[in-house]
C-alpha cells in the first residue's frame, strides 16, 4: 500500500464513518493526523522532487538514496510538525467524540403507534 493509499483510506473513515471505532485517547489521535500528514508530504514531495531538489541548491537529483532522503526527510519533518502543532489542541485527557451508529435514526426501526 502506498502513503496515498493510506492517506485517502484515513482521512476517508474519518470524514464517512465506514468504519466504527472506539474512541481513541489523545496520543493515538495526534499520532494518526501526524501520520496522515506525514503521507500526504511523501506523496507531494515525490510529485515534486526536481522541483524540491533544485530549492535545496544541491544540483541535480541522480541517485536513489537522495530521493529517499528527500521523501523521507519531507515526511517525517511534517509528521513531526504537525505533531507539535496538534499537542496544544488536544487538551490532556481528552479521547476524541463518540461515535454511535447504533443510536442513529432507523437502527432500531418503532412500531406505528408505540412509544417507547
Amino acid at each position: 500500500m502506498t502513503t496515498s493509499d493510506l492517506a485517502f483510506c484515513v482521512i476517508s473513515n474519518a470524514i464517512a464513518g465506514f468504519i466504527t471505532r472506539p474512541p481513541r485517547t489523545r496520543t493515538r489521535r495526534i499520532a494518526e493526523a501526524a501520520m496522515v500528514a506525514g503521507c500526504v508530504a511523501i506523496s507531494v514531495a515525490t510529485a515534486f522532487r526536481d522541483a524540491l531538489w533544485s530549492v535545496l541548491g544541491t544540483g541535480t537529483l541522480t541517485s536513489v538514496p537522495a530521493l529517499a532522503a528527500l521523501t523521507l526527510g519531507a515526511g517525517a519533518a511534517t509528521s513531526v510538525i504537525a505533531a507539535a502543532l496538534l499537542l496544544p489542541r488536544f487538551p490532556q485527557g481528552s479521547s476524541g467524540p463518540r461515535r454511535h451508529h447504533s443510536d442513529a435514526a432507523g437502527v432500531h426501526p418503532r412500531r406505528p403507534g408505540t412509544n417507547r
